[in-house]
């Protein structure tokens, strides 16, 4: 009798639970663990990898190929354009420590070829390279014909072509834009009622000079001087400096007027050298008053030169 009781009594007790949460309480059970997700097999990766790998190289052999079609035809059109004008890549070597004199290149019959700052000259053939002097001689040591091969370039030069008023002197100019030359290069080919007639080759900053091209004018000289700057203070025409300069081992101090295109952001207390030109004048090589008096000046250059390393060139 009293066992009924107890199992109708804890019946109630479990509704009157459930009443007052409004839930229906958890069972008693042992929870059932979930089943956990696998790891991916390595053969997967592996095929998901080369298929990857392999789009990856269609992708890339399609780039590359469209890359290298497209080099491929603009080599086909340089080739074609070079066959076309006949075009040949003209090589030069640049002396840097520049006396700006001309030297004797080539000697031909009623007209020669100077070089002036270049150490040499070649010219590509077809993927030959040879000396200006071969392909002279190669041309029957017909220098007129050798250079009407260079002139004839005159559309591919990035300067412009500028003649004379001396009877037909013209200037050519490449300042490397181009694929005519390496460096750049200036020609000037001689042609004025003086007689002249020889042809002068240089670097594109190369600028004409009336002895070129008249045999009656004496050509300029041109010697270095290295001062140490001591002060330097602007004109008042804001176009020169003023620039107090002292030789090495010299007791002399000179301040001289120099443009501003060649003196520009120099440093005091450093040394320079100073390239001048000068024509038949007597030049006292000790004064730095009759040097800048009786000579130009076209350039000045920082060194590091000390004592009786530096340039101290004496006027002939």
């Amino acid at each position: 009798m009293y066992p009924n009781n107890m199992n109708s009594m804890n019946s109630m007790n479990s509704m009157n639970s459930m009443n007052r949460n409004g839930n229906i309480p958890p069972r008693n059970e042992t929870p059932v663990e979930k089943p956990k997700a696998k790891g991916i097999p390595v053969v997967v990766l592996l095929l998901c990898s080369l298929i990857f790998l392999g789009v990856g190289v269609i992708v890339g052999k399609f780039v590359l190929g469209a890359s290298n079609g497209g080099s491929q035809k603009e080599a086909e059109t340089c080739e074609t354009e070079s066959e076309e004008s006949d075009y040949y890549s003209i090589m030069t070597e640049e002396i840097k420590d520049c006396s700006h004199s001309t030297s004797l290149y080539y000697e031909g019959e009623g007209k020669n070829v100077y070089l002036y700052c270049l150490d040499s000259i070649s010219l590509k053939d077809n993927g030959k390279q040879m000396s200006l002097k071969d392909f002279i001689d190669r041309n029957g040591k017909d220098i007129d014909k050798s250079i009407d091969t260079l002139a004839s370039f005159d559309k591919l030069w990035d300067a412009s072509v500028d003649s004379l008023d001396d009877g037909g002197t013209t200037i050519y100019k490449d300042t490397g834009g181009t694929k005519v030359t390496n460096h750049g290069l200036t020609l000037i080919r001689c042609h004025n009622l003086q007689g002249g007639e020889d042809i002068y080759l240089g670097p594109y900053q190369m600028k004409y000079k009336e002895f070129y091209c008249n045999p009656t004018v004496q050509e300029n000289k041109y010697f270095i001087k290295t001062y140490r700057i001591l002060f330097q203070e602007d004109s008042l025409d804001k176009q020169s400096v003023y620039l107090t300069l002292r030789k090495y081992q010299e007791d002399e101090i000179q301040t001289v007027k120099v443009s501003k295109k060649i003196a520009d952001r120099v440093m005091v207390g450093s040394n320079y050298e100073f390239t001048f030109e000068y024509r038949d004048k007597y030049i006292d090589d000790n004064s730095i008053s009759s040097v800048f008096t009786n000579a130009t000046l076209i350039s000045m250059s920082k060194t590091d030169k000390e004592g009786s390393n530096q340039i101290q060139e004496n006027a002939e």
